[in-house]
């Protein structure tokens, strides 16, 4: 995994620290590769989803945030943050295409993720050709061997974001952790603990709060209430462990906290836009693949 002293003394002193700032704030964790040839008709729907999305085109593909749409192709890559709005696939005119898409995480003690230091979710690729052969090989890799497929996945996200901050740093806008240590301590609490069912009170006895203060300050800091976080947290543990084995819904959902299956599918589908068996299967994985 790269090192703050694997990066070259000539760089850019402005790329040099905000590749310092992404290498010392973030582990990157690696979930799925896959390789797709579709043909037209075939279309994404409005969607969001767990995980961050990163789509490598080897041919033109129209790709939407709810901020920018536009056609993409070779040598461009769609980058979309976990939890926002995006769609893509052919429009019509277009016959097919081919493309890696890979699905990760960004493990950060600041509570922020990198992609939304970028001005845009369409990236530049310099070089694409070298790039788009490693995204082949790490696709095929994740069908026979996940555990080499992990690391190498890792290693290769972080040299594409690194790659990315290079050719973008003068327009990016780093965001801001939590400025309120007593929040950031429950947050880290409940982070610390995917496998615990943890509660409002919980994170408040952490920060040192009575329930009411810590609501506001939380929201406050967060941007979303504590429930929301804490909905927002098993959600995401749900999402790893459909992805990664062939645990039954119900017995995930009793994992994560939620009470009923009912009640798990339908936060799901809240949170993502897809049920729980659809996001099994989304972008075309069968039930219980990695």
């Amino acid at each position: 995994m790269f090192r703050r002293t694997d990066l070259p003394d000539e760089l850019d002193p402005l790329v040099r620290a905000r590749q310092i700032w992404f290498l010392a704030n973030f582990r990157t964790r690696f979930v799925s590769a896959i390789h797709w040839d579709n043909i037209h008709p075939w279309f994404k729907e409005r969607r969001k989803i767990a995980d961050n999305f990163l789509l490598f085109p080897a041919d033109p593909i129209f790709v939407a945030t709810e901020s920018e749409a536009r056609v993409i192709g070779p040598g461009e890559a769609f980058w979309v943050p976990d939890g926002r709005w995006h769609w893509y696939g052919l429009r019509d005119g277009m016959r097919r295409t081919a493309h890696v898409i890979l699905h990760a995480v960004f493990d950060s003690p600041l509570h922020v993720n990198p992609l939304e230091a970028f001005p845009s979710a369409i990236h530049r690729l310099d070089d694409w050709a070298f790039w788009y052969a490693r995204l082949r090989r790490l696709a095929c890799l994740a069908c026979h061997d996940q555990a080499a497929a992990q690391r190498q996945g890792e290693a290769l996200i972080t040299a594409l974001v690194l790659e990315s901050i290079a050719l973008q740093s003068p327009a990016m806008s780093a965001p801001q952790g939590m400025r309120d240590p007593r929040i950031a301590r429950a947050v880290r609490f409940a982070e610390q603990n995917p496998e615990r069912d943890v509660s409002i009170g919980d994170l408040a006895v952490q920060a040192g709060l009575g329930p009411v203060r810590f609501r506001q300050l939380f929201r406050q800091e967060a941007g979303v209430s504590p429930k929301e976080f804490l909905i927002a947290r098993r959600i995401r543990r749900a999402a790893d462990l459909l992805l990664g084995g062939t645990t039954r819904i119900a017995d995930i959902a009793r994992q994560c906290g939620f009470s009923t299956e009912f009640y798990f599918s339908n936060a799901f589908k809240r949170a993502t836009g897809m049920s729980p068996s659809q996001y099994r299967m989304r972008d075309g994985q069968a039930p219980g693949s990695g």
